[in-house]
């Protein structure tokens, strides 16, 4: 909140407060509104222990040990109490920073039958905010620095509700002290919202509680949100990729192209020689362009429907991948949810589409034209095989936690996989292990082959690399931002790393001596792509960019 120091001591112990808030800002990721029941709590400690319950794919309930770092007196809620909490990732372990009671009658875990109805479904922003689930509704939460609040209202498969009848009021958590403010109707570019305004934030996260009526229902829900980063924009089709001005192309340090669509970049995919990319974006169709000219090619025809479960309905949403299909490219696998569909890339004419997944498929990848696709579906701890054939999935590549991250070579021989625990594995085809990586115990977020070496990104800001076939670590770097996205290049002797705050930066492999800094991008790295002489990056504010390393003669 906005403060007014009365001494020059007072604003300089205020502003050291804010920097130490920054940097732990920056170099955390951020949190993620979950549910589960609470086994057990040792305040002392600051530790608390609870039963997460499965996602949406699916999977066992998962006994996790979180410290806490909130505010409320845990012994206001029972052991056993259904609890839904706010949790981040952390380099000391995950850790909860607001935890709140759920009503008994609206969050019960679903029954088999219901989980099977509701598999497909997920919980991705479509307002750039956070997302948490209370009973049948979701509830995105979106703050900004002007003190805005924000909260999106949507069914259980994310359908927008109508805000008529819905009440409440939201609740700053600033220490001791709670702000309240009535909520009221507001109109945005991404749809009516409940929201009201405090003072202008001074410090770069918040917690808010929203507390709503509907009837005699009741929704409450705590969130620890990070100020929004990105001025929300309509979802548009650009014309094509806009030439930069200053076109230093055969040095890359301006891109060569960009395009803006408004939304999220959701799904990245690019051909061999890089001759053409793939875009999905929220709330877009998903299209091809062609390189480096930047025309479009094709816009994606929509998917078939499926009937929704009874009492479902059927709700839009951007691509979960996007998979373009050597050697030529002349085809591209669309992931939405569970479902594999294929199209002409030249066209965007539906061709058909594969066996689906038995839960949410969160990333897909196919870089060989003589092995299957691979797929990584949430919460599980095995990746999947899906053949072009239609036969069903093949399960393979088991760790011993939940898979976050994984990587195919680009011979399709081999797989890398990391799962939560921090452990990375390499696999052949066949799900035979050939090495396992230490990671310090680090939160992978990408993986990429790079020839004979694996490199990773983790969330703990640092890059790096191992030998593919004994394991052993040939290269480390550490950067201030959390680092999401890394690719190699054809050839496998450089990276280009992607970090939360849009900075993109070359490195050599397996040293990792850094090269040249890309500085465009404004928002968090959401899309990374590599082949022949063309980089492309897509950030969540919606802006795509292509990157040459010789002059576009072709």
């Amino acid at each position: 909140m906005r403060n007014r120091p009365s001494t020059p001591i007072v604003l300089l112990l205020s502003l050291i407060v804010a920097l130490i808030l920054l940097f732990v800002g920056l170099s955390q990721p951020s949190p993620l509104s979950l549910t589960g029941t609470l086994a057990s709590v040792d305040a002392g400690a600051g530790r608390i222990i609870i039963d997460r319950d499965p996602g949406p794919g699916g999977g066992p309930v998962t006994r996790i040990a979180y410290s806490y770092v909130g505010r409320r007196d845990l012994s206001e809620i029972q052991a056993r109490s259904r609890v839904g909490f706010s949790a981040r990732e952390s380099d000391g372990g995950d850790a909860i920073g607001a935890v709140w009671p759920l009503p008994q009658s609206r969050t019960a875990a679903p029954a088999a039958a219901d989980s099977e109805q509701q598999f497909g479904h997920h919980h991705n922003p479509h307002h750039g905010g956070f997302v948490g689930m209370v009973g049948d509704y979701h509830v995105e939460a979106v703050a900004a620095r002007d003190g805005v609040v924000r909260a999106y209202l949507s069914d259980i498969s994310r359908r927008p509700l109508p805000l008529r009848g819905f009440f409440g009021k939201a609740i700053l958590h600033d220490g001791d002290n709670a702000i309240t403010r009535a909520l009221g109707r507001m109109s945005t570019n991404t749809g009516p919202a409940l929201g009201t305004r405090f003072d202008e934030f001074e410090v770069d996260e918040v917690v808010i509680e929203f507390d709503l009526v509907r009837g005699e229902e009741t929704i409450n829900v705590e969130f620890l949100l990070p100020l929004e980063r990105a001025v929300r924009k309509k979802p548009q089709m650009p014309k094509r990729c806009e030439p930069m001005q200053n076109k230093a192309y055969y040095a890359i340090s301006k891109p060569w192209c960009s395009m803006d669509f408004g939304r999220a970049i959701a799904a990245l995919a690019l051909s061999a020689g890089g001759h053409y990319v793939g875009v999905g974006s929220v709330d877009l169709p998903v299209s091809t362009w062609s390189l480096p000219d930047g025309k479009r090619r094709a816009q994606f025809k929509p998917a078939p429907d499926v009937p929704p479960a009874p009492g479902h309905h059927e709700h839009a949403d951007a691509p979960n991948a996007l998979v373009a299909v050597p050697p030529d490219g002349a085809e591209a696998v669309v992931v939405l949810e569970n479902r594999f569909l294929r199209y002409e890339s030249g066209s965007g004419r539906l061709l058909g589409e594969l066996s689906a997944a038995d839960g949410l498929v969160l990333d897909a990848q196919r870089p060989s034209e003589k092995g299957p696709m691979v797929a990584q579906i949430s919460y599980r701890k095995d990746l999947v095989q899906i053949a072009d054939d239609d036969s069903a999935p093949r399960r393979f590549a088991a760790m011993d936690a939940m898979i976050v991250a994984f990587a195919v070579s680009s011979d399709g021989a081999r797989v890398a996989v990391a799962d939560d625990a921090g452990v990375v594995r390499v696999f052949d085809s066949a799900g035979l292990q050939l090495a396992e990586m230490s990671t310090r115990l680090a939160r992978i977020s990408s993986l990429a082959f790079a020839g004979d070496y694996l490199a990773g990104t983790s969330k703990d800001g640092f890059v790096r690399a191992w030998h593919a076939t004994s394991g052993g670590q040939v290269g480390e770097r550490g950067m201030l931002p959390p680092q999401l996205r890394v690719v190699a290049d054809p050839s496998g002797r450089r990276l280009v790393v992607g970090g939360a705050k849009g900075a993109l930066r070359l490195f050599t492999v397996p040293a990792l001596r850094p090269g040249l800094q890309m500085d465009y991008h404004k928002a968090a790295i959401t899309g990374l792509a590599w082949s022949g002489e063309s980089i492309v990056s897509g950030d969540e504010s919606g802006v795509l960019a292509v990157w040459r390393f010789s002059a576009p003669s072709d």
